[in-house]
């Protein structure tokens, strides 16, 4: 795990914009959309919690103005999850001065601090380039890094997209590698360095073969993703028969990576009152070509604010997802305000999971 901190204390480069109006204080943690211009304050006893989140559709982009008589404050920026491709997408880099190794932020009363939370990034297709003509145009497209979030002069990397036909993106953590990429780690993670705070982020998982090898895993703020699995047993789910341990292709229950990468874990911080998981990544999705579902085939997500992979191969030579049959195993989203990787999917799917968007929270006493 890569954690960065410098001793000296951090004073907040302050920007000015138009004032934030407040609401008033809440009995539990405001969920508001920075896009509205909005924040709520949470109030217990002396301290104040000011959280700021946005849809993962868009970033959210407001201003904070410091209280009277508030000298210091902690924070914690997460930013979106990257979107997954066959690989898992990474989640959102964190930045916090929220633990031991970091230190609270000097801010001056009256300044006006601006506010970014980054959105998650878009699922693509898990073989992206693999295919021409009208029939492969949907598996064009390349899944989107997550957007960065900002707070005043703190900026946490967007995470990195999971890869198609590629290595994963670098980002806050990075994404997991495509199918067949024959790696065993995935892209290194960008460094987020922050005078006097805490900065989380990791690579993302390799695929380890050159041919049925799944997307690896992205990584996330707690633990790099994992590798592609081999998932053992008759591990093809034949509907009305029995399992199989080999496919229609050839494929190997018992000697292939046929299984997706498991996401990695996030980093827990409690700095909103109760402790939260952020920054997961991603799992990593399946490779089979026989229409029909691997068991444990999708990688995990590295904790629930992230997606799964899928756990469905869609057919070598029909790479039109069959809708009907494969939504309850298709990859899964990442979710708002959590900074998750989305899951990756198979290499003849179009459909990974989106990245969740980030939050920025605030915490001061008065």
């Amino acid at each position: 795990m890569r954690t960065v901190k410098t001793a000296a204390l951090l004073t907040v480069s302050l920007s000015i914009f138009g004032g934030l109006t407040a609401l008033s204080p809440d009995p539990a943690l405001a969920t508001t959309e920075c896009t509205a211009g909005f924040v709520n304050t949470t109030s217990n006893g002396n301290i104040r919690i000011v959280r700021f989140t946005a849809p993962n559709s868009g970033n959210g982009s407001c201003t904070w103005d410091v209280p009277e008589n508030v000298f210091v404050v902690d924070y914690l920026v997460v930013a979106g999850g990257g979107g997954g491709g066959s690989g898992g997408g990474g989640g959102g880099g964190v930045v916090t001065s929220w633990d031991s190794n970091a230190n609270p932020q000097t801010v001056e009363p009256g300044a006006t601090i601006s506010v970014t939370v980054g959105a998650g990034g878009t699922g693509g297709a898990g073989g992206s380039g693999r295919y021409s003509g009208a029939a492969g145009t949907a598996h064009q497209t390349l899944a989107t890094n997550g957007a960065d979030s900002v707070f005043g002069s703190v900026t946490a990397v967007g995470g990195g997209r999971g890869g198609s036909d590629s290595i994963g993106a670098t980002g806050g953590s990075s994404g997991g590698d495509s199918y067949d990429r024959s790696t065993t780690g995935g892209a290194v993670a960008a460094a987020s360095t922050v005078v006097g705070a805490a900065s989380f982020g990791n690579d993302g998982g390799g695929s380890p073969a050159g041919g049925y090898s799944s997307g690896g895993g992205g990584g996330g703020a707690g633990a790099s993703g994992g590798n592609a699995r081999i998932p053992g047993g008759s591990c093809f789910v034949n509907p009305g028969s029995s399992n199989s341990s080999t496919g229609q292709y050839g494929e190997n229950c018992a000697s292939q990576y046929l299984a997706g990468g498991n996401g990695g874990s996030g980093k827990s911080l409690d700095i909103s009152g109760s402790s939260v998981e952020y920054g997961c990544g991603g799992g990593g999705g399946v490779n089979a070509n026989s229409n029909k579902r691997i068991t444990n085939g999708g990688g995990s997500a590295g904790c629930s604010g992230a997606g799964a992979g899928s756990s469905y191969g869609n057919y070598f030579t029909n790479y039109t997802p069959d809708a009907t049959n494969t939504t309850p195993y298709m990859a899964g989203s990442g979710s708002a305000g959590t900074g998750g990787g989305g899951g990756g999917t198979d290499p003849e799917d179009t459909r990974g999971g989106a990245g969740g968007s980030g939050v920025v929270v605030i915490r001061y006493t008065i």
